[in-house]
């Protein structure tokens, strides 16, 4: 007797008891869907027929035709004449000298 593989008689008997059983199961099975029992025959369908009806594919719908509007004429940007302001931080309306006054007065104790 091998450690590795204990040997087990009995499992291989349950085991091809087991197989016979789903191939008999299966062997009904196909036998009873092919002569349209079960299911159809349960709800009254005749033995042959599918219980699904047949649709047929649905038409296209008709073509809509849209209607286009005249695009709105490009305008070109305005061009401002004096000197480009430089950029700013915004402070909630405070100017940045009133912020920078403000940082330092709740920083001094």
């Amino acid at each position: 007797m091998n450690p590795e593989t204990p040997e087990k008689p009995a499992d291989d008997n349950h085991e091809a008891e087991m197989t016979q059983n789903l191939r008999q199961d299966v062997a009904s099975w196909s036998e009873g869907r092919s002569e349209g029992t079960g299911h159809h025959r349960a709800f009254g369908a005749e033995t042959g027929r599918s219980a699904v009806a047949k649709h047929e594919a649905p038409t296209a719908a008709p073509a809509v035709k849209r209607v286009r509007t005249k695009a709105k004429p490009v305008t070109a940007p305005v061009v401002s004449t004096g000197p480009k302001k430089p950029f700013s931080m915004s402070y909630d309306g405070v100017s940045a000298a009133e912020h920078n006054a403000a940082r330092l007065s709740r920083s001094t104790r």
